[in-house]
């Protein structure tokens, strides 16, 4: 089964006082060499992960980065895997 990324900005309106996310600015200016975390869900279960970013796209186009940890499921990126993603998947930029 294929893993999904999980759309924060959905998640943070359902419960924006428990759900943390940075704001739409810092998420829509990120640059290569920023790391961010991204929450992957497969078969019904989430883990978060960190990824550096590699490559920004036109605004609103995205983002690619590579996977610096390990997850536990091994259906889901691993240490060095390239993924795609959007602004509305940054849960976090450290």
């Amino acid at each position: 089964m294929a893993y999904s990324l999980v759309d924060v900005e959905k998640r943070h309106a359902e419960n924006p006082s428990t759900f943390l996310i940075p704001s739409r600015s810092a998420r829509d200016s990120l640059r290569p060499d920023d790391t961010v975390k991204l929450i992957f869900e497969v078969d019904g279960a989430s883990e978060r992960l960190w990824v550096k970013v590699v490559a920004c796209f036109a605004q609103g186009e995205g983002y690619k980065g590579v996977v610096r940890n390990c997850a536990i499921r091994k259906s889901l990126p691993q240490f060095g895997d390239v993924v795609s993603f959007g602004a509305e998947h940054v849960i976090a930029v450290a």
